[in-house]
């Protein structure tokens, strides 16, 4: 930042993105969730639609035959429900079993950047 700051013309130079938010980091036991006949999407699709409402993953709209106009419809999970890592951990994921996926992840809290611009993905040969 202190060679970005030196360069004429600039003014105001900083890093925009905020720092050591709080995160969850999750990581699925992909062997433990194929044996409740799970895979890691359905984890994920499940933490997904918990967290921030079913307009994420499966958009649904009423149309009002009244008038005609379509209504988005979104379900959300309370937010009482999900207030504590014990009600996160209880996600139900739809299954054979409804095995929550505390029974197949390991849970840790954890700080990192607010937002990620941009995503670096390495694929290693065996």
């Amino acid at each position: 930042m202190a060679k970005v700051k030196q360069i004429p013309g600039i003014a105001d130079a900083r890093i925009q993105q905020a720092f050591a938010q709080p995160t969850l980091n999750v990581n699925v036991d992909r062997s433990l969730t194929s044996l409740a006949g799970l895979s890691e999407k359905d984890v994920a699709n499940a933490m997904l639609t918990t967290l921030s409402g079913s307009s994420q993953s499966a958009p649904t709209y009423w149309l009002n035959p009244t008038n005609g106009v379509n209504y988005a419809v979104s379900v959300q999970t309370p937010q009482r429900d999900i207030d504590t890592m014990s009600g996160l951990k209880n996600i139900p994921v739809s299954s054979p079993f409804r095995q929550p996926p505390s029974c197949s992840a390991a849970w840790r809290m954890s700080s990192g950047p607010a937002a990620m611009p941009w995503c670096r993905t390495t694929m290693s040969s065996p």
